[in-house]
């Protein structure tokens, strides 16, 4: 057998999954022929398919290394060393590819991919409307564009390349998918029915469709129907968003079995998409332990003078460890003519990077925090600027780990902590398709998202005796028995006058647009009861987490 035939033989056996025969059969030729970058090729793609990372990258390497002329075995390596968590590398790798066949629309699909993973949505534009020039026919590429706007909050253009998308080919079912997400995560459904009646007309299968109907009839109620829809669904786009579905649905109808176990695969298919998920969740924690042992009144005490107050007011901080209603508070705080808020924008990374060693807070000097003021409010006017005569309200759940910064810049800030009982926050983090970092790798496993729990509680209370921190807490629990009630006292705490309508959060939320947290859905119904105490219902699911859980429902005054 030569190489060609040998090739072909382990080509078939890629094809048909059996992936460790398939790669046992390009070592063998390898082994034959070690110029073979065919071989080495598809034995990277092979190790991907796999899930082996690091051996994709080596055996991809491997291929770039015998033929560095050909643009698509530098794209391969790229998708290879992202999949890795390499992401720089994987800009050079097709940026690479890129200069080797200039002009060439895939170059530039995955140098734009490649940019956006790094968060500049720019220079991913950029490359996009490079490829949507040379060939304008081609839909996929607009979505792509629709997609990178949404990714960057620029929902008008997102919508108008979808549109573009439907246009240039009728009954391009992803265009009509991603109308619906964005048309479903900007609260605007009442426009979901005129698309799907649109994208019947345009023939587009019933089952393309199903995860836009399953989000319309979920809205109108129709829970049932929502259920048969999302498990219709094609699982080749969205499938986080479809377990996600299917599992609220079915705990909404009494189903915790089938629930919990859709929740589960939602969180075992994320998990996939991440190069060690356990250790970059363990990373964060062990960020958390690292200030824990820095923040102490020793520590507190040998900060050198704080600076003069700040020429703008200090922002407000909203809090609060995830899912214990701070997108609800935030939604009723946009009520208030006064307040301006800043959903989960990064606007103290800037601050955080400059720094760098937490242990360096100590020593700042007067003009330094100065300079680090600047800094935060520039990345606020660049990000959201506030309008004239406001208050910002920076809300970042785990803004918690940032205290000692936020307390050195403004020693005069108010925060406001939301609270929740430990077992429905811990459960609710668990069941939500989060967008995935290091921090938020903690919550597909219940084990890691209960250790965090603990340790940012802890840390929490840390800063609460280290710092004179102005503290309001606000329970989840006491908003859903008496939104007004909990409200007045907020605004007292704020000084801030009482201004009808404020909390009819329902009005805000449609008034808002793009909701940029997992609780997009929830903001825009009536304040309900039937998340509180759910955690009884999984009791059993959740018996290992538990021993860490409940001591803290006991500190914090919860029933367990």
């Amino acid at each position: 057998m030569n190489q060609a035939q040998g090739r072909m033989r382990a080509y078939q056996l890629q094809v048909q999954g059996r992936l460790e025969e398939a790669a046992a059969a390009y070592r063998w030729l390898i082994d034959r022929d070690p110029a073979d970058f065919e071989s080495l090729n598809n034995l990277g793609n092979v190790h991907r398919a796999a899930g082996r990372r690091d051996d994709a990258v080596a055996a991809l390497e491997g291929a770039v290394a015998v033929r560095p002329d050909l643009p698509m075995l530098r794209l391969n390596l790229a998708g290879a060393l992202a999949e890795a968590g390499r992401l720089e590398d994987s800009l050079a790798a097709v940026a690479e590819a890129a200069r080797i066949a200039p002009g060439e629309p895939a170059c530039l699909v995955e140098l734009a991919r490649a940019h956006a993973r790094l968060g500049d949505s720019e220079a991913a534009l950029a490359e996009l409307e490079r490829a949507a020039a040379l060939i304008p026919e081609d839909p996929s590429l607009q979505v792509e564009i629709g997609l990178t706007h949404a990714g960057g909050g620029r929902l008008a253009e997102a919508e108008a390349a979808y549109r573009r998308a439907i246009a240039l080919s009728p009954g391009f079912a992803p265009a009509f998918l991603y109308l619906g997400i964005l048309l479903e995560h900007s609260n605007r459904a009442e426009e979901l029915g005129g698309l799907l009646a649109e994208a019947e007309g345009q023939r587009v299968p019933e089952r393309e469709l199903a995860l836009v109907r399953a989000f319309s009839l979920r809205r109108q109620g129709d829970d049932a129907g929502a259920l048969a829809a999302a498990r219709s669904a094609s699982r080749a786009f969205e499938p986080l968003r479809r377990l996600q579905l299917i599992a609220e649905m079915c705990d909404r109808l009494g189903d915790g079995a089938a629930a919990f176990e859709a929740f589960r695969e939602m969180n075992r298919l994320a998990a996939a998409g991440l190069d060690s998920p356990g250790e970059a969740a363990a990373l964060y924690r062990a960020e958390i332990e690292r200030l824990l042992a820095l923040t102490t009144a020793q520590w507190h005490s040998g900060w050198s003078p704080a600076a003069p107050p700040a020429a703008r007011p200090s922002p407000i901080f909203l809090m609060g460890f995830p899912r214990s209603g701070t997108t609800l508070l935030d939604t009723v705080l946009m009520g208030h003519s006064r307040l301006h808020v800043v959903e989960e924008r990064p606007l103290l990374q800037p601050v955080l990077e400059a720094i760098g060693d937490p242990a360096r807070l100590a020593d700042l000097t007067a003009a330094e925090i100065g300079e680090l003021r600047d800094l935060y409010f520039a990345t606020l006017d660049a990000l959201d600027p506030p309008p004239a005569g406001t208050l910002t309200v920076d809300k970042m759940p785990l803004n918690i780990a940032r205290l000692p910064i936020i307390h050195r810049l403004f020693p005069d800030a108010r925060i406001l902590f939301a609270l929740r009982h430990p077992c429905d926050v811990v459960l609710s983090c668990f069941i939500t398709n989060f967008g995935l970092n290091y921090a938020m790798a903690n919550f597909l496993d219940l084990s890691d998202s209960a250790r965090l729990y603990d340790l940012t509680m802890r840390y929490w209370e840390r800063c609460r005796e280290v710092f004179p921190l102005d503290v309001h807490e606000i329970r989840y629990e006491a908003i859903v028995d008496d939104l007004d009630g909990t409200v007045r006292p907020l605004l007292d705490f704020l000084g801030l006058d009482w201004e009808a309508g404020m909390t009819d959060h329902r009005r805000a939320a449609a008034a808002r647009g793009y909701v940029a947290s997992a609780s997009y859905a929830q903001v825009t119904e009536p304040v309900y009861a039937r998340a509180r105490g759910r955690w009884r219902r999984y009791r059993e699911e959740m018996a290992d987490v538990l021993p860490v859980l409940l001591p803290w429902a006991e500190r914090l005054g919860y029933d367990v």
